[in-house]
């Protein structure tokens, strides 16, 4: 039955409408740069259940303008729906991630709400995970928020997710307890959560049928004043377990039938399917084999999914075994065992174990009776020798996986270092100093009336830009283009400081700069390092960056004549150029497995100023 409650809720959100969706695109496009996270976070939001990669991808883009806008309350938010999406994919520990960070910020700026919204979530998380103590951990803390802020809708959620845990542990009275507890705040809340469904399920596991009968029939009236179709034919499946389970067999079939036509005409084949799995069961009880041995093949018509045909075939194994016909449960069992397998499943089922049982106690009172019989020695022979093979299988299968969550989640944690020295370079791209003083110094032209010159910067600006906005979201990007950023950022850091420094830019030996890829923004840390720190305060600046070809390696040399390292220390400045650096070129290592080196020292021979020396990572892009 827990299953089945997955599957509806899995329905339910994909059964939502998308009126608002197409309501807040509106709103994007109409939406100021400013107030574009608010909107694509929205957005994010409502594809919850229904597109994944639509929840991440427009959650990442709500990430970028709350970044460029550094609003806090919009970047914490982002990383709610971020640890959102990885829960739909199933990668727990990135989820965990962005659900952590959405707690740091929530806590830092004080929205209570978010702060709720992202501990609950991580309940969910540790509770997947099966570490029910860390996840009641963290619903106890949003529950005690929550009732802070009086939020009874979402303390509803809280409850029925806490009940659930302590059903799962057999702390069955306290489960019990607070199911009650969550229905008491849906009532207020004016929402409709599964409360009563949940509480029902509880005593079916307690044996209660007839408090689990009055829990069902409340939850079916409730879903049908509101018209919730899928969890009106939800509950009337479950009350059809119930009667089944108390032994009233015929009820049973005909809530069993009611329950599959509606999910029919909700076009939810898996759950129908699932009706036929119960209807099944208590055909066979009633002894209606063959009856319930076709309900299970109309099952397979409607789902072929690994979890319905596992269930199929579990139970033809049961009523093959009960007829006699040995041959073909013992095929059942083994199409059962290796969907179980796939699937990962480790639980028991307690009918299959009895039936395993039941035909290895068989199968040893044929082999004394026919031991002369050799055909049956040999083919029992071959049978243990194939159970052998697919546990080794089944270990290989098992070990090749965890090596491969091994090195994705090794991946992952790549992606997410890159992804913070990305944001440490683009902030050190769009200094707020630097933009105020370039647009100071167009200015000028401004008030000089200099249309021409004015208008000449003012594309430069926006081209600078529009540069540093697309490179910041690649790995890699072409020489040309590199250098084609270089000269807008030194022609407007010439003009800001009134031309008192020269610069050149050398390719050396590099014959085609289109095709050659090196990672963007290398060079612009050190331009503005040596440009605030070193060429400011001399009257006659030079800056001479090259970039040239040496043993199959591409290196980055820049030379400035500024004060060099010993009067910036005096200075008391710190190089964030340098160490932002080292940290891509230490990422870049562990990626493409080279010796990639960075020298910064002060020059010597009597001459002030720093050279730089970097050995850069590149790509070649094909010619077509």
């Amino acid at each position: 039955m827990r299953r089945a409650a997955t599957l509806i809720l899995l329905f339910l959100m994909a059964l939502e409408v998308d009126a608002q969706l197409d309501s807040l695109h509106k709103e994007l496009l109409l939406a100021n740069d400013s107030v574009k996270s608010e909107a694509l976070l929205a957005i994010s939001s409502n594809y919850n259940g229904k597109n994944t990669d639509s929840v991440f991808f427009y959650a990442t883009g709500a990430m970028e303008y709350a970044v460029m806008y550094n609003n806090e309350k919009m970047i914490g938010r982002s990383f709610t729906n971020l640890g959102t999406a990885m829960l739909y994919y199933r990668k727990y520990d990135s989820a965990l991630y962005y659900y952590n960070k959405g707690v740091e910020i929530s806590t830092r700026i004080n929205d209570k709400y978010g702060l709720t919204r992202n501990l609950t979530n991580l309940g969910i998380i540790y509770y997947y995970k099966g570490e029910f103590k860390k996840a009641l951990q963290h619903y106890i803390a949003a529950a005690t928020i929550g009732e802070e802020l009086n939020a009874t809708k979402i303390l509803a959620s809280i409850y029925d997710n806490m009940a659930i845990i302590y059903q799962r542990i057999d702390d069955l009275d306290k489960a019990k307890k607070i199911y009650q507890k969550a229905y008491k705040m849906a009532v207020r809340a004016n929402v409709v959560n599964s409360s009563l469904t949940n509480l029902s399920t509880l005593y079916i596991k307690l044996g209660i049928y007839d408090s689990a009968l009055i829990s069902i029939n409340l939850a079916y009236k409730l879903y049908k004043k509101h018209d919730l179709k899928i969890k009106e034919a939800n509950a009337l499946g479950i009350k059809g377990y119930i009667l089944m389970k108390s032994k009233q067999y015929n009820r049973s079939l005909l809530f069993f039938d009611s329950a599959r036509l509606l999910f029919l005409q909700l076009k939810a084949p898996e759950l129908a399917a699932e009706q036929y799995i119960y209807t099944a069961l208590a055909l066979e009880k009633l002894d209606y084999n063959n009856k319930a041995l076709a309900s299970l093949t109309e099952a397979l018509n409607q789902s072929s999914s690994p979890l319905i045909v596992k269930d199929v075939e579990s139970n033809r194994a049961i009523i093959y075994e009960k007829l006699g016909k040995t041959n073909k449960a013992m095929t059942s069992y083994k199409k059962f065992i290796a969907v179980r397998d796939s699937l990962d499943n480790l639980e028991k089922y307690k009918q299959i174990t009895e039936l395993e049982t039941k035909y290895e106690t068989e199968k040893k009172s044929r082999e004394i009776e026919y031991l002369n019989n050799q055909a049956k020695i040999q083919h029992l022979k071959i049978a243990q020798q194939s159970w052998m093979i697919a546990g080794s299988v089944l270990f290989f299968s098992v070990l090749v996986l965890v090596l491969m969550l091994f090195y994705r989640q090794r991946s992952l944690k790549r992606q997410n270092e890159m992804l913070t020295i990305q944001q440490k370079l683009f902030r050190s791209q769009m200094s707020p100093h630097f933009i105020f003083n370039a647009l100071t110094s167009i200015q000028k032209f401004v008030i000089k009336n200099d249309q021409l010159a004015g208008s000449g910067y003012i594309a430069k600006f926006a081209q600078l830009m529009r540069q540093v906005l697309e490179h910041s979201r690649v790995e890699f990007i072409s020489l040309e283009e590199e250098v084609n950023t270089l000269k807008n950022y030194l022609d407007l850091q010439q003009l800001r400081f009134d031309n008192k420094f020269t610069y050149t830019i050398s390719t050396k030996n590099i014959e085609d700069n289109s095709s050659l890829l090196i990672p963007p923004m290398i060079v612009q840390p050190f331009m503005e390092n040596a440009l605030e720190h070193g060429i400011s305060q001399i009257k006659e600046g030079k800056i001479d960056i090259s970039f040239y070809k040496k043993n199959n390696e591409i290196t980055l040399r820049i030379v400035d004549n500024g004060l060099g390292f010993i009067k910036q220390e005096k200075n008391g400045h710190k190089s964030r150029a340098t160490e932002i650096t080292e940290e891509r070129l230490s990422l870049f290592r562990k990626k493409f497995k080279r010796d990639y080196s960075m020298k910064v020292e002060s020059r010597t021979k009597g001459t002030q100023g720093v050279e730089v020396i970097i050995t850069l990572p590149f790509k070649l892009e094909p010619v077509f």
